[in-house]
């Protein structure tokens, strides 16, 4: 089986250095072949790296968030009523101070799916834009914008108001077009950002509050730095 080169090094640390199946990634079960342990984490790997989710989210577990426990009760509801949640286009909008947890809480949210075989997509708001203006003269760019970014089952907008402010106008378009886009096809998006949602519509105009209010949760995350809190323990 010919491995991409994207996934290679996914497959030599889990299929690879299996000893167990043979052929590789499967096991003998009676008259059949069935898909071996190493072989469903070499899946779960790829799947993570089509999401787009950094790499330092891949493996923190959900057990070990230390800040904001209410906020933490709330994405820990939503991965619960993640079927109903899909089915209704609800998301989260997740706020509060930098560095207080807010993308790692929804990693939690883009693992959970993919262990459910649920279509998401992670984007930094830069990225989107970035993506979002290419796509006016290159066909990937159009292409990855239509499959990942507006018809993705989930997808998550991390750092909602990190971008540049070049260009106000243009940035409340885009964001109003992917959130107007998916929430017309009930497909929900999970946001971050440092603005509540009075800054929201200060920044981005009243239209995309409507928005917000008729497909997020709103969901505030308080606390100390929990960038802070984790380097001093790595430092102990």
């Amino acid at each position: 089986m010919m491995i991409p080169n994207k996934y290679q090094a996914y497959h030599d640390q889990t299929v690879g250095q299996c000893s167990k199946c043979d052929p590789k990634g499967f096991i003998q079960k009676g008259r059949a072949y069935v898909p071996c342990a190493c072989y469903l984490q070499y899946i779960q790997l790829k799947k993570l790296h089509d999401s787009g989710l950094p790499k330092s989210y891949w493996n923190k577990p959900i057990k070990d968030f230390n800040g904001d426990k209410k906020a933490l009760e709330a994405v820990q509801d939503y991965i619960k009523k993640m079927p109903s949640n899909l089915t209704k286009g609800i998301g989260l909008y997740l706020y509060g101070n930098p560095g207080i947890g807010k993308t790692l809480l929804s990693s939690y949210i883009v693992r959970a799916a993919l262990r459910q075989n649920i279509d998401t997509r992670f984007y930094f708001f830069t990225d989107i834009l970035n993506t979002f203006t290419e796509s006016w003269h290159d066909d990937d760019a159009r292409n990855e914008v239509e499959s990942n970014i507006i018809n993705s089952d989930l997808l998550i907008i991390d750092d909602l108001g990190r971008e540049f402010k070049s260009n106000k106008k243009l940035h409340e378009a885009i964001l109003d077009s992917v959130v107007r886009g998916r929430a017309s096809q009930l497909r929900p998006v999970i946001i971050t950002s440092n603005y509540d949602i009075l800054d929201v519509k200060e920044t981005y105009g009243h239209g995309i509050v409507d928005l917000f209010k008729e497909s997020l949760i709103v969901v505030p995350v308080k606390g100390n730095s929990y960038r802070k809190n984790e380097m001093e323990d790595k430092q102990k």
